[in-house]
């Protein structure tokens, strides 16, 4: 006869919560490591030491507030409606919004990215540069990337709900 906890439905339950600890904490870290990235490039280059700078950091900062965006509206979704949605024919209710939520939350990522990846085309073109431009660009290219990556780690590590009896 098995002991109360050795009933695989608390394994299961059990692994799943070490799961979510373990993508909630990686998520955690590479969101963390992205903004790092950026603002590490953006006091090396010494764009915070001059008036017009500010502006430089604002412009190419922007990717990562919407990549920082395409987190929070990543997670205000749930991943079990998703997994549900393919045996689910209708697209109307809960189902339907999750699905129209994911293509929108879908476009935010690939504008972050874009964007960012134009930035860097935009600094490397100009003739009227210095070094910290391409720099602080390339960096929000990484950040950018870190901050995505790290929001759909967390995303699915937070699914397949699990409860207790």
């Amino acid at each position: 006869m098995s002991s109360f906890y050795g009933a695989p439905y608390l394994q299961d339950y059990a692994r799943h919560q070490r799961r979510a600890k373990l993508n909630s904490l990686c998520g955690g870290l590479l969101f963390g490591f992205g903004w790092l990235v950026f603002i590490d490039a953006a006091v090396w280059s010494g764009f915070f030491a001059k008036p017009e700078g500010l502006d430089i950091v604002c412009t190419n900062g922007f990717p990562l507030f919407v990549a920082s965006l395409f987190l929070f509206a990543l997670n205000l979704m749930d991943i079990d409606d998703v997994r549900t949605a393919r045996y689910e024919h209708r697209l109307g209710g809960r189902v339907g919004w999750s699905l129209f939520w994911l293509l929108f939350c879908g476009v935010i990522g690939t504008i972050a990215v874009l964007s960012s990846i134009f930035l860097v085309v935009k600094s490397t073109s100009q003739t009227t540069q210095h070094l910290g431009d391409s720099w602080l660009a390339g960096t929000a290219v990484c950040g950018c990337l870190f901050i995505c990556v790290g929001a759909i780690v967390f995303w699915v590590g937070k699914g397949h709900e699990v409860a207790p009896l």
